[in-house]
């Protein structure tokens, strides 16, 4: 019975995550602009394409002409068997090669995908700042950004070629955090930012266009697509349905056990 309970639970907590989606949820983001987050395989954040197919699974969205970025999630858990989900990032400015320490890659997170004329205090922000692995992260004030401490990151950048643009070695970032203890839920706003201080005449380039960091009304939607297949090739709706269904049959089976049905 206790492991019927587990399994339950685990039921509940996917269900959680996954009923905004089914209740219709929209917040208030730019849109013109959005990006359909699916199930991949998890990435080794490296920096680089470590494998020809590695980010063959993330959704693709074009930050200008001489920037994109990828994006994909995965669900995992912890020591304890906890439930988390990973997003992750690959950001490609193929027009950056020089190591100027003003550079930066900038993703922000209107978590709720509530919109507002300024960051909220549950919105989120990793600014990676130079090319020495410098991460300075921030949450929302209410009016503004302040630096506040994230859990469960990580991300390297190399200059490297890619899949994409093979021929031209560029700065390539690789970024990955943990959702349920930062913020993010399955439907989020953002915005990634790129900036190359060797070309400060360029400004700061960003998806959606003309974006503002601090006005996240903005930022463009990235909807999570919990039906399409993760890393094992079986959808989040078949888990739930696949489980849901053993959870059933397993308490009756047991029921049964207990209680043997007299004729």
């Amino acid at each position: 019975m206790k492991r019927i309970i587990s399994v339950a639970f685990v039921i509940v907590a996917i269900g959680c995550l996954v009923l905004p989606i089914f209740a219709g949820l929209v917040g208030a983001v730019n849109a013109n602009y959005s990006v359909t987050v699916y199930g991949g395989a998890d990435s080794t954040i490296d920096g680089k394409w470590t494998t020809n197919p590695e980010w063959d699974d993330a959704a693709t969205a074009q930050i200008s002409s001489d920037a994109i970025f990828r994006i994909k999630y995965f669900f995992s858990t912890d020591a304890g068997g906890g439930f988390l989900v990973y997003d992750e990032f690959l950001v490609e400015f193929f027009s950056d090669k020089t190591n100027d320490t003003g550079d930066y890659i900038q993703i922000s997170y209107d978590c709720n995908a509530d919109g507002g004329a300024a960051p909220q205090t549950d919105d989120i922000r990793i600014d990676y700042v130079g090319h020495n692995g410098t991460i300075v992260t921030y949450k929302g004030t209410g009016s503004g950004w302040a630096p506040a401490p994230l859990v469960d990151y990580t991300a390297a950048e190399l200059v490297s070629i890619s899949k994409l643009n093979g021929t031209n070695p560029h700065w390539t970032l690789e970024l990955k955090i943990e959702k349920t203890q930062n913020g993010p839920g399955i439907n989020n706003a953002i915005r990634v930012a790129v900036y190359d201080a060797s070309n400060p005449s360029a400004g700061v380039k960003a998806w959606p266009p003309a974006s503002s960091l601090t006005v996240v009304n903005g930022y463009g939607a990235d909807p999570a697509d919990t039906a399409n297949a993760i890393p094992e090739g079986i959808g989040l709706g078949t888990i739930m349905i696949l489980s849901s269904t053993a959870v059933i049959i397993g308490a009756v089976y047991i029921g049964r056990r207990q209680k043997p049905i007299k004729l």
